[in-house]
């Protein structure tokens, strides 16, 4: 996942209204047909700029929510140590 794509999911976490770059940028179309492809987001019917997170989503999303800052001088995932 890029971080534009990145960016569009925490938008969508945060806020039920359309991304503010919806209208102006021709690639944030292309990322959030990626983004339902993937079954990351699911657009609203009652809306065709609104979008939100599936359960799959919402998965992916807390997982990097709770991932570790690195440790020590040599910055280690503390998720692979030892």
């Amino acid at each position: 996942m890029s971080p534009f794509d990145l960016s569009i999911v925490l938008h969508y976490y945060l806020k039920a209204t359309p991304h503010p770059l919806y209208a102006s940028d021709p690639d944030i179309r292309s990322a959030l047909n990626n983004l339902c492809h993937d079954n990351i987001l699911r657009p609203i019917s009652a809306c065709p700029s609104g979008y939100r997170l599936t359960e799959r989503g919402a998965l992916f999303l807390a997982m990097l929510i709770e991932t570790p800052y690195p440790i020590g001088g040599e910055w280690v995932d503390p998720r692979k140590q030892p």
